[in-house]
């Protein structure tokens, strides 16, 4: 790297001072004051183990902080810099290098916002030089406060994930999302056009960053809420527009796209008074990150659909910045009268407005679109990703869609890895694709003896 390079670096780079800042520390008594009895602490505390050694551990607050020029930034500006110091790391392919950024974005409303991410190298590229194809990464769910940021943890919440694209070779410019890591605003969670900007401001700011290293080409890939983000990005008019001209677009790859939120709460609840209320199970443990994110992104609603062993809830979730696991645990033992009046006018109309955000194919997509889906996925429902798949090829749009049954929601990208892997080098080296829109369910090997854990295990 250049001299040049190396003094942007310094002058980007802020002194280090990392705290804990996710998942306190919360007493029994202090969780029965928000309606969490015994049973339910249990749960919540065997979340918090898990995320108290996988959120936040390396949350610099000087660097999380809102830069100092930020107000005379503008979209796709980059603020911050540093190197993510490698001997923190678990988890990431060796032989990586990672960086975290600060750059600016938009939020649901376009206002000008702070969000933070990292960039991430692999030891060199396909054709084992230093120039790399970028992928602009969208992240699954993590949660909704600023200790829940991919770019603080040490694996850098690389669950199987996003490790794939660096071993063959891309460079991963991986987005928090606005209001993880930096808390200038709050998150608004599955607000997939506002994630949307985040994927596409974060290249712009990569370039600045990293021009030297990065290829004209690039593409978006992001899984659960981050493959409906990279979906949203698909259909925006950023790609038609591209005022900052990012280079070549090539595709997305959305993998268990969360989208059409309003289908997907609907199937919940009618699942969760059939035969099988466990296939709802996953939804409703999604719920408390949705509501939290609906207070930024309707913040006039006063959400008196919200039933108030739920309410208390949440307000614990609060309390303690309650991440990943720590908040599916905190409402494990609760079921869909616990959650929200479902009889409730007014739930409907968030639920509308919700849909009008995540239905995804109303909008023309200038590149082809590829989506992989588990048939056993209970977090993102298969019929409501297929009906969004269905509305997006009656738009006219490329869009092709592979189904894997016996696959739940994280497990689908290492069983989908080899097509969808494939179908990324193609767009990057100019093969054509089929064009128009195709499904097809792939099988496994041997169903009956196959290491397919649920989400749940």
């Amino acid at each position: 790297m250049s001299f040049k390079f190396y003094a942007l670096l310094l002058a980007l780079m802020p002194s280090i001072q990392a705290i804990q800042v996710a998942n306190l520390n919360v007493s029994e008594s202090i969780a029965s004051k928000y309606g969490c009895d015994s049973a339910c602490y249990k749960n919540f505390q065997e979340g918090l183990s898990v995320d108290v050694a996988s959120y936040g551990a390396m949350y610099d607050t000087t660097f999380y902080e809102t830069a100092h020029n930020f107000s005379s930034s503008k979209p796709g500006d980059a603020l911050k810099l540093e190197p993510v110091n490698a001997t923190l790391l678990h988890d990431i392919p060796k032989g990586t290098t990672a960086y975290r950024f600060q750059y600016v974005s938009k939020d649901l409303d376009g206002k000008k916002i702070p969000v933070t991410g990292f960039i991430a190298f692999p030891y060199a590229s396909r054709l084992n030089g230093h120039v790399y194809p970028a992928i602009a990464y969208g992240h699954g769910t993590s949660g909704v406060f600023r200790g829940c940021a991919p770019s603080a943890m040490p694996s850098l919440y690389e669950y199987g994930s996003w490790a794939f694209l660096i071993s063959r070779g891309y460079a991963v410019v991986a987005t928090d999302y606005a209001g993880l890591g930096n808390n200038y605003t709050a998150h608004q969670y599955q607000a997939s056009p506002a994630q949307a900007h985040d994927l596409y401001y974060s290249i712009a700011a990569a370039r600045k960053l990293f021009g030297h290293a990065l290829t004209d080409e690039w593409m978006s890939v992001g899984h659960s809420q981050g493959g409906g983000a990279a979906w949203a990005l698909a259909e925006s008019s950023l790609l038609h527009e591209d005022p900052l001209s990012l280079g070549r677009y090539l595709g997305t790859v959305a993998q268990a796209p969360g989208v059409r939120l309003r289908d997907m709460a609907l199937a919940a609840i009618q699942a969760s008074s059939s035969s099988d209320p466990a296939s709802a199970r996953g939804v409703l443990a999604e719920a408390g990150w949705l509501v939290l994110g609906l207070r930024s992104i309707l913040p006039n609603d006063p959400q008196t659909w919200l039933q108030p062993k739920f309410r208390k809830r949440l307000e614990l979730a609060t309390l303690s910045q309650a991440c990943y696991a720590s908040m599916r645990s905190l409402v494990a033992d609760l079921d869909i009268t616990d959650f929200a009046n479902i009889s409730d006018p007014s739930l409907h109309l968030v639920l509308e407005k919700m849909q009008d955000i995540t239905a995804r194919g109303e909008s023309k997509s200038p590149q082809p679109i590829f989506i992989v889906q588990g048939l056993s996925d209970v977090s993102v429902l298969p019929q409501v990703v297929e009906t969004a798949y269905n509305a997006s090829c009656q738009s006219g749009n490329e869009v092709h869609i592979q189904t894997y049954p016996g696959i739940d929601h994280d497990p689908v990208i290492p069983a989908s890895a080899p097509s969808f892997l494939q179908w990324i080098d193609d767009r990057f080296d100019g093969i054509n694709t089929t064009g128009g829109c195709s499904k097809k369910t792939i099988q496994p090997f041997d169903s009956i003896n196959m290491y397919a854990p649920s989400d749940a295990s």
